[in-house]
């Protein structure tokens, strides 16, 4: 029941975009925004980022407007779709076992719930759900630096644990694997020097 009611949510929420691909100039593009988007007025530059499928960024900028006293019903549907729409990119970039975005976007979700305590008393299983997904993408990416770790490729390991912090700083697992990696670099460093 669950996956049909999140099927139809998503399938009218993508259907008025061009795609659901996280476009280029998006916060988990890692690019930065076009200078020129920032002189338009909130409500241009949402509807611009909603065309362009960055919710991350609709998001960001319906927040800054709620937070400025400018919010009115209307963007309430419109917080619905951008939601909605993140949630589609997260899901899908999970399906791809693509953890960091995937958990960047889950992260992103989970953020904009918290900041707001009305949406987030009727969202709270939301915020279950998503603090669940979260967890998973931390967990894959651990287990992925652990088999990394165990073939003997420290730095790799590493650096796949350090992409868990960008999203999930508080994964325990990964800052004590993360800690113990560095330790032994550290020591490897130190026996090579003598």
């Amino acid at each position: 029941m669950k996956k049909i009611l999140l099927y139809l949510v998503l399938t009218f929420v993508l259907s008025g975009c061009a795609g659901s691909t996280i476009p280029e100039g998006s916060k988990t593009s890692g690019q930065p925004v076009p200078q020129h988007q920032h002189t338009r007025s909130p409500q241009t530059q949402i509807d611009l980022s909603l065309r362009q499928g960055d919710y991350s960024r609709a998001l960001r900028l319906l927040g800054a407007l709620q937070e400025q006293g400018g919010w009115n019903q209307q963007f309430e549907d419109t917080w619905a779709q951008a939601f909605a729409g993140l949630l589609a990119q997260a899901e899908q970039r999970l399906a791809q076992k693509d953890y960091p975005v995937a958990g960047r976007l889950y992260s992103d979700a989970i953020d904009n719930l918290q900041k707001n305590s009305a949406r987030l008393a009727r969202r709270e299983r939301d915020l279950l759900q998503l603090n669940k997904q979260l967890d998973y993408c931390a967990d894959q990416l651990l287990e992925r630096g652990l088999l990394v770790y165990r073939s003997g490729k420290l730095q790799q390991a590493l650096a796949i644990w350090e992409q868990i912090n960008k999203f999930h700083p508080q994964h325990t697992a990964s800052q004590r694997a993360i800690n113990t990696t560095r330790r032994q670099l550290h020591n490897l460093e130190a026996l090579s020097a003598e």
